[in-house]
């Protein structure tokens, strides 16, 4: 199995597929049998162009979808003239990751759901 460009797989021989697919069938995203993780804001590498948000001054919650669970948190990210407090983002996500069991820490992008009212973030591993 090699690796192309755009994430592609290709697959040299069918004991190769085999292999992948069974290792897609034993795969779980149930969050029970997910294992927990221990992210703290230490670990949470923010990869973000820059910590400006366009949402009138206040305080936000994260918020992450991951497959079968939606997370807010409950740390508040403080937004003033426009600009995310890092500290706060980086706490708010390490919680939602632990509340759903994702291993990431690259926090990649960090966009206002007005809907939500809320800080989406989508979290890379």
């Amino acid at each position: 199995m090699k690796l192309l460009t755009n994430n592609l797989i290709d697959f040299n021989e069918k004991k190769e597929m085999k292999d992948f697919e069974n290792f897609l069938n034993n795969f779980s995203y149930d969050r029970e049998e997910r294992d927990e993780v221990d992210t703290t804001a230490d670990n949470i590498e923010v990869c973000l162009r820059d910590n400006i948000l366009f949402v009138e001054d206040g305080e936000y919650e994260v918020v992450f979808d991951y497959v079968d669970v939606v997370a807010t948190s409950k740390t508040k990210v403080r937004v003033a003239s426009g600009m995310m407090r890092l500290k706060d983002l980086k706490e708010a996500t390490a919680e939602v990751l632990r509340e759903t069991r994702y291993g990431g820490i690259y926090l990649e992008e960090a966009t206002f759901n007005r809907e939500l009212n809320a800080i989406e973030i989508f979290v890379g591993s």
